[in-house]
C-alpha cells in the first residue's frame, strides 16, 4: 500500500481495481522515494497528485498536488532544506509574479518578511506547544495514548509565536509507523505551520529492520503487509528523512486565501465526476 495503515495514520486509502488487481492510489510516494534513495545518493523528489478518501473542506482536499522529497541524512538536514526551498519559492514568485500577487493580496509583506529574515524558523516540541497552550482541549486533543493538535490549535500557536513555526517530536502514536523514534520514545518529525496551518510535514525514518518491526508492533500493523519495506531496511540500511508540501495550502498562504477548494487547478471531490 502507498498509504500507511495502523495507529497514527490519518488518511483513508483510495482503493481501485486495476485489471482485476486491487490496488491503491497514492496518498504519498514516500515509500517509493525511500526506495529511490538507495540508488540516488543526492535523494529523490516529485510533484504529483495525492489521493485521500476523506471529504473536502476549507483546509482539506480529496485530491491535491504534493511536492515530496526524501534525502539522505537526519531530520535537521531536511528542515534546513525545507526552509531554503520556501525562500527559493518566495524569491522566484516575487521576481516573476509580484504584480499578480499584489493585486490579489494588496501587498507583498508576507513574501518580504520570509525573504528578509534569514534566521532559521522557530521550533517548539509538541510538549512545549502543549504547555504553551495550557493543554486546552480546544487546541490539544487526547486520544488515549497520544495527543494531536487541532486546526484551531495551530492557529493559536501562530497567533502567539508567529508563522513559519516548526512543531517537532509528536507522540509516536500520533504519526505513522515509519517515523523514527528518539531516546524518549517521541517521533522524530516536524510540522511547519504558516498560512492555513500545517503546510509541510517532515520526518526522519527508521534506519534498520529491527526498528521498523518494533514500530509496526507498536502501531498494531501486520508486518506481512510491509514485508518488502522491512527487507529493504535489512538489505540496505540507510538514514533518510523527507518532507511533503501541500501545494494548494502553500497557495493559500501566498494569496492570503481561506478556502483551499478555490486553489484547485482541476476541481476534484470524491464521489463526483467533474470535468474542467
Amino acid at each position: 500500500m502507498s498509504s500507511p495503515m495502523g495507529l497514527g495514520s490519518d488518511s483513508l486509502p483510495v482503493a481501485v481495481d486495476m485489471f482485476g488487481v486491487r490496488t491503491y492510489l497514492a496518498d504519498s510516494m514516500q515509500f517509493g522515494l525511500e526506495y529511490l534513495c538507495r540508488f540516488a545518493p543526492a535523494g529523490a523528489y516529485y510533484v504529483m497528485p495525492s489521493f485521500r478518501g476523506e471529504s473536502t473542506d476549507r483546509t482539506h482536499l480529496a485530491q491535491f498536488m504534493h511536492a515530496e522529497a526524501e534525502l539522505p541524512g537526519d531530520l535537521d538536514n531536511v528542515l534546513t532544506v525545507v526552509e531554503a526551498y520556501l525562500r527559493y519559492l518566495a524569491q522566484a514568485l516575487a521576481s516573476t509574479c509580484s504584480a499578480t500577487i499584489s493585486r490579489i493580496t494588496g501587498d507583498l509583506d508576507h513574501l518580504n518578511r520570509l525573504l528578509h529574515d534569514a534566521r532559521p524558523f522557530r521550533r517548539l516540541t509538541f510538549d512545549e506547544a502543549a504547555d504553551l497552550l495550557g493543554h486546552d482541549p480546544r487546541w490539544i486533543v487526547r486520544h488515549g495514548g497520544w495527543r494531536s493538535l487541532t486546526r484551531e490549535g495551530e492557529q493559536e500557536l501562530m497567533a502567539r509565536c508567529g508563522q513559519f513555526l516548526w512543531v517537532t517530536h509528536y507522540d509516536h502514536l500520533a504519526v505513522p509507523f515509519y517515523q523514527a523514534q528518539d531516546e524518549h520514545g517521541r517521533a522524530v518529525n516536524a510540522d511547519l505551520l504558516f498560512g492555513p496551518g500545517e503546510v509541510v510535514g517532515a520526518g526522519q525514518r527508521h534506519t534498520n529492520r529491527d526498528q521498523v518491526l518494533a514500530a509496526l508492533r507498536l502501531h498494531q500493523v501486520d508486518s506481512e503487509a510491509y514485508d518488502w519495506y522491512v527487507r529493504m531496511k535489512e538489505t540496505v540500511p540507510l538514514e533518510t528523512a523527507g518532507f511533503g508540501l501541500g501545494v494548494e495550502r502553500f497557495f493559500m498562504w501566498l494569496l492570503r486565501h481561506d478556502d483551499i477548494r478555490d486553489m484547485q487547478l482541476l476541481p476534484r471531490e470524491n464521489g463526483k465526476a467533474i470535468n474542467p
